[in-house]
């Protein structure tokens, strides 16, 4: 193997390394800063396999949101292999807010399938206000369909109060979520669906109660 594509490897290997841990520690001075703006609302994201850098779902979907509702809300993104520190800053937010706590969790491809079920099953104790999940996948997800011959391969958390769930069934396909409100995306690739306008309309109205 040249050094050149050593060099590649070890700094994918590196980005990805620091990408998981890029939000440990504690979020206590952000939730007390929130609390203090008389902001209530945590939206935390995950993006997928590898995807950390290129940031679909923070460039794609948080940051137009961010846009158009401001400082109305704390938005924390991390990758698909960070859910303890995104774990650790929920339960930061929870601790100084409360029942107060308005809290939206959002991932795509592993960041759904994986990153957030995964936070889902560790913060049980946590009411979560509205879940959104686009293309859910794990690393079992084609064997499964081959398997059981069925996209129903997620099902919603007791803990959350309502989640929608946006797939498509093209070339990386993403799957249902039972208990979820699924809506299949056509038009649009794996990569390129936290970019869908569709979606973003659909979200907005979801999480911010911003519907035409």
């Amino acid at each position: 193997m040249g050094e050149i594509m050593k060099s590649k490897i070890f700094v994918f290997l590196l980005a990805t390394l620091i990408g998981q841990h890029a939000y440990a520690g504690s979020c206590r001075s952000e939730a007390l800063k929130a609390r203090d703006s008389g902001v209530k609302h945590l939206v935390v994201s995950f993006e997928g396999l590898a995807s950390y850098w290129a940031g679909f779902v923070r460039k794609g979907l948080i940051k137009p949101m961010q846009n158009k509702y401001g400082a109305t809300f704390v938005s924390k993104n991390y990758s698909y292999g960070s859910t303890q520190s995104a774990e650790s800053c929920i339960r930061d937010f929870k601790l100084v807010m409360g029942s107060d706590l308005h809290l939206s969790v959002i991932g795509h491809s592993f960041g759904a399938g994986i990153a957030v079920f995964n936070l889902l099953n560790e913060i049980k104790d946590i009411s979560v206000n509205e879940v959104v999940t686009m293309d859910p996948r794990t690393w079992s997800t084609d064997w499964n369909y081959r398997r059981m011959k069925t996209l129903d391969l997620f099902e919603k958390p007791a803990n959350v109060a309502r989640q929608m769930n946006f797939y498509q069934t093209g070339g990386m396909r993403g799957y249902r979520v039972v208990g979820a409100d699924n809506v299949q995306v056509t038009g649009t690739t794996h990569v390129g669906m936290p970019r869908v306008k569709g979606i973003h309309q659909q979200v907005q109205c979801f999480v911010f109660g911003d519907c035409p």
